[in-house]
Formats: C-alpha cells, sequence, structure tokens
C-alpha cells in the first residue's frame, strides 16, 4: 500500500469545494438580501484558529480542525427572547425578519449545491462509462444500504458490483466517492431543512412539537453518519488503510481550503465595491417591480468610491401629460444607515431639491434610531472605473428662497461651465482663492445660488467639481439657494 496517494488530495480538495461554494453562496445571497453576516469559517476552530480577518462586521476566519465549515447569519433563531434581544435598527438585517422566500433559498444552498455536485459527478461518470445509468445507482445504493445493515455476504456483494462498474477505471473511483459523499450530504440536508421547516413555523407553544420532530429526524442521519457509514468503511477496509486514506484527504483538505480562504478574502476586499455597484444597479432596475429606470449623471472623477451599510432612495423621471414630475420611491429606506440617492439625471434641480429637502429633515428629526455616522450620498456612473461613485451631501442645507445681502454669493448658472461671484467670472478651482483675496470689514458667509431650471445632471457635475476644489476641506458647508 503507498503511503501517499494523490487522488486523495484530489478527492479533499472537491470536499472543501463543497464547503466554499456553500459558503460563497450564504454570504453572496446575504448581501443581496441585506443579511448580517457576522462569521465565515473555513474549517471548525477549537480553541484557536489559524487566522482571522475582519472585514467590515464579518469576522473570516481560518480553523485547523478540516471537518466542516460555517457561517454564522445574524438573526437566524427561532427563539422569542432572542429575537426580542435584538437592537430595533439592526432587526431590518436579521435573518428572521425577511421574507419566507428569501429564508427558503438561505436555507436550501447545501441542498442546492448537493444537487448540482451530483448532477455533473453523474454525468461526468456516464461520460467515462457508457455502463453507468440512473438504474445503477440506485442499485447501489440499495446494495451500500444492505451492507449497512446486513451480513458480510451483503458486503461481499458490494464489493462485485463496485469492481463491475467503478474500479475498472482508477480514475472513477475518487469521482464515485465523492459523488456518494454528496448523497450522503444531500440526504443529511434535507433532513435539516425538515427540521429548520420545524424550528421557524411553529411558535414558541409548539415547543415540544419543535423538539420532539427535530430530535426524531436528526437520528435517522446522524446514526447513519456516525454509526453505519463508518461501519461499512471497517468492513471494506483495513485500519492502517483507513488511517492513511484520512491522512492523503484531510491534507487535501486543509491545503485547498486555506487557499480557497484566502482567495475569498482577496476577492471580497477587492471587488466588495464593483459587488455592491452590481447589486445597486440591479436594485435600481427591479426596486418597484415595473419597468423603471434611473438614468444616472456621469463623470470621470470618483469622489467616494465605497459606502457600506446603506439604504438606496430613488427619484424616478416621470411624464404626466406636458408636465415632469418627480417621483419618489424610499420603501427600502433604513434612518439608521447611509442613504444614496439615486436620481434621474433629466429631471430639473426645482424639482429634485424639495424632495430632497423632505428626506433631509425626516432623518435628521429622528431621535430614536438616530445614527450620527450616517451620510447621504448623490450617485453617479463613473466612466472610467466602470462602477458607481458617490458624493456626500449630508451637511448641505438647501433653501429655495434669495439669500440675505449680507451673505457672498456665488451664482451657478444653466449651461455654463464658469460661475459669477458678483460681476466676475471665473473657475470653479479659483472660487476659494478670490473669496480670501477680498478684503472685508466683517467676512460673510459664503453661500451658493443654483438655477432652478438646470438638470440634475449639470447640478452634479457642479456638486463634483465643488467638492474636488472647494468644499473638501470645509468644516461647514455654504447653503446652497435654488433659485
Amino acid at each position: 500500500m503507498n503511503l501517499f496517494n494523490f487522488k486523495l488530495v484530489i478527492l479533499g480538495f472537491l470536499i472543501v469545494l463543497f464547503m466554499f461554494l456553500c459558503n460563497s453562496l450564504y454570504l453572496l445571497l446575504c448581501s443581496i438580501f441585506r443579511i448580517r453576516v457576522l462569521e465565515f469559517s473555513i474549517f471548525v476552530s477549537p480553541r484557536f484558529s489559524l487566522y482571522t480577518k475582519k472585514i467590515g462586521e464579518t469576522n473570516f476566519i481560518l480553523g485547523w480542525l478540516p471537518t466542516s465549515s460555517f457561517i454564522n447569519i445574524f438573526g437566524k433563531t427561532s427563539e422569542i427572547e432572542e429575537q426580542r434581544a435584538i437592537a430595533e435598527q439592526d432587526l431590518p438585517f436579521a435573518f428572521f425578519t425577511k421574507r419566507l422566500y428569501k429564508k427558503i433559498i438561505i436555507l436550501f444552498v447545501p441542498t442546492i449545491i448537493c444537487s448540482i455536485g451530483i448532477i455533473c459527478s453523474f454525468m461526468i461518470l456516464k461520460y467515462q462509462n457508457n455502463l453507468w445509468s440512473i438504474d445503477y445507482v440506485f442499485t447501489y445504493l440499495k446494495a451500500a444500504l444492505q451492507a449497512m445493515f446486513g451480513t458480510d455476504k451483503d458486503v461481499l456483494q458490494l464489493k462485485i458490483l463496485s469492481n463491475k462498474y467503478i474500479y475498472i477505471d482508477e480514475n472513477n473511483v475518487i469521482l464515485f466517492s465523492y459523488f456518494l459523499i454528496l448523497c450522503v450530504l444531500l440526504f443529511c440536508s434535507v433532513i435539516d431543512n425538515f427540521c429548520n421547516f420545524l424550528r421557524f413555523n411553529f411558535s414558541d407553544s409548539d415547543s415540544k412539537i419543535k423538539k420532539t420532530g427535530t430530535i426524531i429526524l436528526m437520528f435517522l442521519p446522524a446514526f447513519l453518519v456516525v454509526w453505519k457509514v463508518p461501519g461499512l468503511i471497517f468492513k471494506y477496509y483495513t485500519v492502517t488503510e483507513i488511517l492513511s486514506y484520512l491522512i492523503d484527504a484531510f491534507l487535501g483538505i486543509l491545503v485547498f481550503g486555506s487557499v480557497l480562504f484566502f482567495i475569498t478574502i482577496f476577492s471580497f476586499k477587492l471587488f466588495k465595491l464593483k459587488f455592491f455597484s452590481i447589486l445597486l444597479v440591479i436594485s435600481l432596475l427591479v426596486s418597484c417591480g415595473k419597468k423603471e429606470d434611473v438614468l444616472l449623471p456621469k463623470s470621470n472623477v470618483s469622489i467616494v468610491k465605497n459606502v457600506e451599510d446603506l439604504s438606496p432612495i430613488y427619484i424616478f423621471f416621470k411624464i404626466d401629460g406636458k408636465d415632469t414630475i418627480a417621483e419618489v420611491n424610499r420603501k427600502n429606506s433604513i434612518i439608521s444607515t447611509n442613504w444614496i440617492f439615486n436620481i434621474d439625471k433629466r429631471l430639473p434641480l426645482k424639482l429634485v431639491i424639495p424632495e430632497v429637502i423632505k428626506l433631509q429633515e425626516k432623518k435628521r428629526a429622528e431621535k430614536a434610531h438616530k445614527n450620527e455616522k450616517a451620510e447621504n450620498y448623490y450617485s453617479y456612473a463613473d466612466s472610467i472605473g466602470k462602477n458607481l461613485a458617490f458624493v456626500p451631501f449630508t451637511k448641505v442645507y438647501y433653501k429655495m428662497e434669495r439669500p440675505n445681502k449680507e451673505n457672498f454669493v456665488v451664482y451657478f448658472t444653466k449651461g455654463k461651465k464658469q460661475v459669477f461671484m458678483g460681476n466676475v467670472e471665473i473657475k470653479i478651482s479659483e472660487i476659494l482663492k478670490q473669496f480670501y483675496s477680498i478684503k472685508f470689514n466683517k467676512v460673510p458667509d459664503l453661500v451658493f445660488v443654483f438655477d432652478k431650471n438646470m438638470s440634475y445632471e449639470e447640478y452634479l457635475q457642479y456638486k463634483i467639481l465643488l467638492h474636488k476644489h472647494v468644499t473638501y476641506n470645509l468644516d461647514r458647508l455654504p447653503v446652497e439657494f435654488i433659485l
């Protein structure tokens, strides 16, 4: 017997690939459904872990015991007391507050990955060996169950069946082993889905039903995995062979699992912005369940590239007869998060700003769930980076009136690339230089006045230039008047 079997290392890779795909799909779905992920772990970490890295609100953990992997989802509990203990501002990110179809999709992740793996394995085995068929799979599984619960004669029959279809080609052995492992995992995941159904669909008053049903359902897979499957393996191989095979398989799991773990961290950090940008674009398209689009402004400059913990707000461009209407959709907005204003570039400023003022006042007036760190951003498309970018305006105060005579006014006129300070036409980049060059007896407040008839797209171009050249280092932002 060879002490090292590379084929078992490959089997270890296939096993850890299953773990990795399950965790990755969990992470992707939770990001789409806006469910907070507390931990993303490859392998188990009794007492200590090999590596830990926190990115955002998620702890990425590399354990040392390669028996399983897991992902800890915030609010995945059916206990009423635990649900009540969650702060109200965190409820929108809890698993138990999501709609039923989202819960079902999350809970069925292992079942989905197992099913895909079984189908792919079967198709490859069928391609390599024409004798393979659905009938043979059921025949073999039936023989395996008989060998588990039967006599040595049944084990011998299983070996004969294996030699006939599997061991003819050595390349089939590892893939078929993986196929069998996935079949066992699929069976366990289906049982687990039924247990989760009991947990999340029966109230605390029916706790006896939940506990009894869970114990009954989990007994059979636990009995098979812990007792009968190992028993069959010991009938097939010697103890020395089993230990050698386990070491080779665990080596493959550890090596490839570690590689996939660090690839995940690197990819998550590198592509997080693009992922959320794509996610935001998708939500723009399907936000109302209607065929509505928001045409975002474009710029070749990114002011802010990454915003986390966000809530989208949409202001759509609508035509009603001869009238243009700004239609607001803020049904997904949460007070304690960063608000992203996705506004159609075709709208005139006189329709946009009144709606922005209402939303700003609502957020500023909130006391119970207010988050002082939550910002407001306008979104736009970065034409160079091919992603969404953002410009902050949390501290900006808007007024739909004329400024006081005591103020020093900068005028932004529709269709003009330059601005007016007094009677002087200057570039935006020269505003502060011009302002500080004037000797005032009493320094007035610097304010901006925008033409109410300019488009939102033109306004945002001004905002980007102002942030880049004027307001980026000001503690107090100029009041903006819309006339």
